[in-house]
């Protein structure tokens, strides 16, 4: 067990535990019709702090991150600081007008995926980390590629598992190796790994070798000044692949308690015999035709209750760095795409199913068109009454006394 020695001047905040109205703005959404109405009603919404996305039928469209953030010096919070100083004390909120925020953007379409939301040109610190920017950037991608889309595009979108950080550096990888070295197995290896389109699907073998040799390369980068990965100190995905592909000769490829002079080709050399013999443990084979992304890397979805055994493992395509950002134990859980109109349609998909009873026949059998990113129409009842052949039970809820 680690153990923290905290000044006793040393005190903690949170913004979440202060007062706040968030119900107010989930009640004022409900009758929002505008994008102006919509701006008003989150602005109650302090904590957590949210990505709101407003669109209306007018063709107005709006981001708004919205919460409570505090004014700090950049880099402050990451360390634990005295409690006792003046100086490490917050000073005072961020006005919410200030808040990150676009409007019916030129570009013609907003996007969000948890990355940073500002640049550093933005006055303010917001905090840390954000999110990796490589699916923002793969769905701005495909947003650029078409002037309209139909709700079949946008569903497709949704299952899109292009990885850019191996679709950017895999010549790289692959050019830094030495095919004269290789015995048969490793090079028809290395073959998948150049052929490969970059995409994270079930059956990828490339897929799975790419992303231990991607991973492996990073620790043996970072390895020798940052031993210790669980502190949080060590550069980026996106510091590390910038240093890849501009500066392969890097000192930060070195490592200093060698004589040798090391560069990202002899660092990536190691990861891949390193990645080789992962994918053997693995696997159990040095075969790379019978590798497969999908159960190198099983996607579980637990019990909501975090019972034993009531929670499913099966194969699924996704990256955390895809758009289908499967981490496999941790994803996209609702999938949707909506339509606006007078009348509204939408489809949508989660993992799991309409039920929570493990007895009932409903209580996975959403696992599978979630695999598959098959989204369902989405019934919209507009009164208690409305037909609808699918509808198997109604629940009226009255006061205590009530006659119902």
């Amino acid at each position: 067990m680690k153990t923290f020695a905290v000044p006793v001047g040393a005190a903690m905040r949170w913004a979440a535990l202060d007062p706040s109205n968030e119900l107010r703005s989930f009640l004022l959404l409900n009758k929002a019709s505008t994008v102006e109405e919509c701006r008003t009603a989150i602005d109650a919404f302090v904590t957590p702090a949210q990505n709101f996305l407003c669109v209306d039928n007018r063709g107005q469209t709006g981001i708004f991150q919205m919460g409570r953030f505090p004014v700090r010096w950049r880099g402050q919070g990451r360390m634990i600081l005295d409690g006792s100083s003046a100086a490490d004390e917050w000073a005072g909120w961020i006005p919410g007008e200030q808040n990150p925020m676009i409007r019916n953007p030129e570009r013609g379409f907003l996007s969000s995926a948890n990355q940073a939301p500002a640049d550093r040109a933005y006055p303010h610190y917001l905090g840390w980390p954000f999110e990796e920017p490589f699916r923002s950037s793969r769905i701005n991608e495909l947003l650029r590629a078409k002037q309209k889309f139909s709700p079949q595009d946008l569903i497709a979108m949704q299952g899109d598992t292009l990885l850019i950080p191996a679709r950017d550096t895999k010549k790289l990888f692959v050019a830094a190796i030495d095919r004269s070295t290789l015995n048969e197995s490793e090079a028809a290896a290395l073959k998948l790994v150049e052929q490969w389109d970059s995409k994270f699907t079930e059956e990828s073998g490339a897929g799975a070798l790419f992303n231990a040799w991607l991973n492996r390369t990073s620790q043996i980068m970072w390895m020798s000044r940052f031993p210790d990965p669980v502190n949080y100190l060590r550069p980026s995905l996106q510091v590390t692949l910038d240093l890849i592909v501009r500066e392969p000769q890097s000192k930060w490829f070195d490592d200093p308690k060698t004589e040798k002079k090391e560069s990202f080709a002899d660092v990536a050399r190691r990861g891949f015999k390193t990645a080789l013999s992962d994918m053997n443990d693995v696997t159990g084979t040095s075969d790379s035709s019978k590798w497969k992304w999908g159960e190198v890397r099983p996607t579980r979805v637990d019990h909501i209750g975090r019972l034993p055994g009531f929670g499913n493992s099966f194969s699924a395509p996704g990256h955390e760095f895809a758009i289908f950002a499967n981490k496999g134990g941790h994803g996209p859980v609702w999938k949707v795409v909506v339509a606006v109109g007078p009348k509204p349609k939408a489809w949508s998909i989660y993992p799991g199913g309409q039920s929570g009873d493990p007895l009932s026949p409903h209580y996975d059998d959403f696992l599978e068109p979630w695999r598959k990113n098959e989204l369902k129409e989405v019934r919209f009842l507009e009164k208690s009454t409305s037909d609808d052949d699918r509808k198997k039970m109604t629940l009226t809820l009255a006061p205590k006394g009530g006659s119902k």
